[in-house]
């Protein structure tokens, strides 16, 4: 993973982005990556459950995923 750290506790999934990061584009080159699970990524203490997503400056959205099948999905905006 890039950037991103992952704790579970009391069944409250955190995620943990450092903004001022910066990775470079995406493939696409329309935004420049601050983060990426660089893959499906087994949540600490739930390893039945993925969760997927790179996140932008402006924007994440999230999938967490169980058996293949998405069981939530998270959009997240940052203020400007």
């Amino acid at each position: 993973m890039k950037n991103v750290e992952l704790t579970l506790g009391a069944n409250i999934l955190t995620i943990k982005v450092d903004l001022t990061k910066e990775f470079g584009p995406s493939s696409s080159g329309k935004t420049i990556i601050i983060a990426s699970t660089e893959g499906n990524v087994g949540i600490p203490g739930a390893e039945d459950k993925k969760i997927y997503k790179e996140f932008t400056p402006e924007r994440a959205t999230l999938a967490i995923v169980k058996s293949k099948e998405v069981i939530a999905w998270i959009k997240i905006e940052f203020a400007k």
